[in-house]
């Protein structure tokens, strides 16, 4: 187990360096502000339904204040999640088809969708 860091920068930086981000075309990074916390998105590009994601994404952006991964995590429409602390685990659900969700307010952990 590869433990996901307290920093969220660093968590970024380092799942866009393993998932070869800015390599293959196929990985794709979405960023966005949810009530003035940062949060990004790592998935892989056809293994996403659109309308899946724009409904969490809309969820999301609705949300007045963006908590911790359990919090966050109960409030998403979204039938299978699960949160991790493993960053190895992370690069293996984006590259299985699932997403992973960080931001600034998870601490050490993702929630994976």
């Amino acid at each position: 187990m590869l433990p996901l860091s307290n920093d969220y920068k660093e968590n970024i930086l380092q799942t866009e360096k393993s998932l070869g981000y800015g390599k293959s075309f196929d990985v794709l990074e979405k960023r966005m502000a949810v009530a003035n916390t940062e949060i990004t998105f790592f998935y892989v590009d056809g293994f996403v339904k659109d309308s899946e994601m724009q409904r969490v994404m809309q969820t999301l952006l609705s949300q007045k204040k963006l908590g911790g991964a359990y919090e966050t995590e109960r409030a998403i429409p979204y039938v299978e999640l699960t949160r991790t602390s493993d960053a190895a685990a992370v690069v293996t659900a984006v590259l299985s088809g699932q997403t992973a969700l960080f931001a600034e307010s998870f601490g050490n952990e993702a929630i994976l969708l």
